[in-house]
């Protein structure tokens, strides 16, 4: 008779590592794919659960960023568990840079570039959830975009197809207004000298 192994919230798996593995890192820290790790080229890289990944993974972050309370505790948590030393002096919401002459992570604030990396992230951000929901099959003759104006508000375009097109765009309009609503609140304000 085949075991089944049930997960807290009654999702079934088929062996009690995956009923672990899926208990802990998306019922207990699911925060933690929020984050942003950033290597030194600064690329995005993309969380991942598998263990054998992982020390490779801790070794190329060089750049850290926590949007939230409950991002910085469940990322806390993460950092203790698997025993990742340097990151659990990350203590506080925002940029975290990597110094070679340190050797641990710096708090990085009030710079001009501090703006323009929260932007950076928060794109990312809406990337990866149009990554999730959007689908190809909607795609009417029509790309929708969120974009902003001066006084920092965020809306939807639309626009029709053209060749080398830049930003995130979305298949579905309806993908993109629940994008805009979820993240319409994240937009950082930039004044001229670029704030964070």
């Amino acid at each position: 008779m085949k075991e089944i192994y049930i997960a807290k919230d009654g999702k079934e798996f088929g062996t009690k590592t995956a009923c672990q593995e899926y208990e802990y890192y998306e019922l207990e820290i699911p925060l933690v794919k929020e984050v942003g790790f950033i290597d030194e080229n600064n690329c995005y890289l993309f969380f991942n659960i598998e263990r054998q990944r992982l020390e490779y993974f801790y070794g190329a972050v060089c750049k850290i960023i926590i949007h939230n309370e409950e991002e910085l505790k469940q990322f806390n948590k993460y950092a203790v568990d698997c025993g990742f030393i340097s990151w659990g002096e990350i203590d506080k919401i925002g940029i975290w840079f990597w110094d070679d002459e340190e050797l641990k992570f710096i708090h990085y604030n009030s710079n001009v570039n501090c703006a323009d990396i929260y932007l950076e992230d928060l794109y990312h951000r809406i990337r990866l959830f149009k990554r999730e929901y959007d689908n190809i099959e909607d795609y009417d003759g029509k790309f929708w975009t969120i974009v902003g104006d001066k006084e920092h508000n965020l809306r939807i375009e639309g626009f029709p197809y053209r060749e080398n097109l830049m930003g995130v765009y979305f298949y579905s309009y309806k993908v993109a207004e629940a994008a805009l609503e979820r993240f319409k609140d994240e937009l950082i304000i930039i004044d001229q000298e670029g704030y964070c």
